[in-house]
């Protein structure tokens, strides 16, 4: 993950509740980094957007 992506990601981690422009960038490195299209998932799907949230703090912190 770029310093740019962890600095566009930091502010989404941990969070229950994130606004339309988090989701928008949640999808945008979700798809990045897990190879897929962007699609940006119904945020009234709290499962989809924490399973991404999940993969993306792998990720995260396992660049440190």
């Amino acid at each position: 993950m770029t310093e740019n992506d962890k600095k566009l990601f930091e502010p989404i981690i941990g969070q229950e509740n994130i606004t339309y422009q988090q989701l928008n960038v949640l999808a945008d490195l979700h798809a990045k980094y897990f190879n897929h299209p962007k699609q940006v998932p119904c945020s009234c799907n709290k499962k989809q957007v924490n399973k991404w949230i999940k993969h993306l703090t792998e990720l995260y912190e396992q660049v440190g």
